[in-house]
């Protein structure tokens, strides 16, 4: 049940926390010394093995905005979500990770926007930062927004698909949320759907939403930590979530009457990229998939329905390598696409930093 606290928040902090000694200290000194102040902090400490919830403790032994609520055993980031949810008392909510820093103002920055101009959802931009698997920061890739206010429709549709593209629209810790439309919609973020549940709800939020306001500001910091052993990398059904991911972005798109032409390029090219990664993973020894065996999938994903509704109709901008890729993908070429999920296997694991730059657009 929420905490029986007396003066109701503007802003629900939920921050899940596993593991993250090394960085959490940092994290909640941001959120602690914002400059807008109408905030509760949850921290849900999912059963961490370490140091992190005794630091949180420490931080916030003087500050009673801050509240830690205790799992009894590691349950997932979604879950631990999901418990914060139930205890937030804001009319918004955000969803921080306890690994990444934030501008001082960056509250100040969302409630001035929320004053302007009313909506159900803010976005803003955020800064990419890269470290090695030695915490050293290697460089930063910014990814802006530019302002806007789109309403529900296919103006919303086309916004949310550019979002997609731009690599906005799969993060929780971007945007702020209405706690109304969660509650009345019964929304949750779901288990065993790893790198799609974040994505998932927030195509299912957009579903209720009647305007989304987007701040040309960057103020979250997002650290993308490389790491030195890519073993563990290997995610089964990694083509079956990506897939489902394309699925519900299109029928969003499409219940909001804007899947045209355009939207079907956008779509196609999105799709294609995830084929690629799939066709990667189904190299990995962790897959046990034969040559033979990954010449039958991809048969299978060329009479897949999203492949042919789609694929066909993606443009790649202004990526020569995607442009190659497509044409290869629909030429139906199986020895090259078998070439090229090696190619990209051995540059993930050989060529850790060159990767990460190619995928940030650098």
């Amino acid at each position: 049940m929420p905490s029986p606290k007396t003066k109701q928040p503007l802003f629900s902090i939920v921050m899940p926390v596993y593991g993250v000694e090394q960085y959490i200290a940092d994290s909640v000194a941001d959120i602690l010394t914002q400059t807008f102040t109408d905030f509760e902090l949850i921290v849900v400490d999912d059963c961490s093995p370490d140091r992190s919830t005794a630091i949180v403790e420490d931080l916030a032994a003087c500050d009673d905005r801050v509240s830690i609520i205790h799992h009894d055993c590691n349950f997932g980031v979604s879950q631990a979500r999901n418990t914060g949810i139930q205890h937030a008392r804001g009319p918004w909510i955000l969803f921080l990770d306890p690994d990444d820093r934030y501008d001082s103002n960056m509250f100040e920055l969302v409630y001035a926007a929320i004053e302007e101009t009313p909506a159900d959802l803010i976005i803003y931009g955020h800064t990419q930062e890269y470290y090695d698997p030695t915490n050293k920061h290697l460089y930063d890739n910014v990814v802006e927004l530019d302002a806007g206010h789109f309403n529900k429709g296919p103006e919303l549709a086309r916004e949310a698909l550019e979002l997609e593209r731009q690599t906005h629209l799969g993060y929780p810790w971007n945007k702020v949320y209405r706690m109304d439309i969660i509650r009345n919609a019964q929304l949750a973020f779901e288990d065993d759907v790893p790198l799609i549940e974040d994505i998932l709800f927030n195509i299912a939020y957009l579903k209720h939403c009647e305007s989304v306001t987007t701040i040309s500001a960057r103020p979250y910091h997002y650290a993308k930590r490389l790491k030195s052993n890519l073993t563990n990398e290997f995610v089964p059904n990694y083509f079956d979530m990506h897939k489902r991911r394309i699925k519900e972005l299109r029928d969003f798109v499409d219940e909001q009457g804007a899947l045209d032409e355009e939207a079907r390029s956008i779509l196609g090219a999105l799709y294609a990229r995830f084929i690629l990664s799939s066709i990667e993973q189904n190299t990995n020894p962790k897959a046990r998939m034969t040559i033979a065996q990954q010449k039958a999938w991809l048969e299978r994903l060329f009479d897949d329905d999203l492949f042919v509704e789609l694929v066909p109709h993606a443009r790649a901008l202004d990526s020569r390598v995607l442009e190659l890729c497509l044409q290869i993908l629909n030429s139906h070429n199986i020895p090259a696409l078998l070439a090229i999920g090696n190619a990209i296997h051995l540059v993930r694991y050989h060529g850790r930093t060159f990767y990460a730059k190619v995928k940030s657009g650098r």
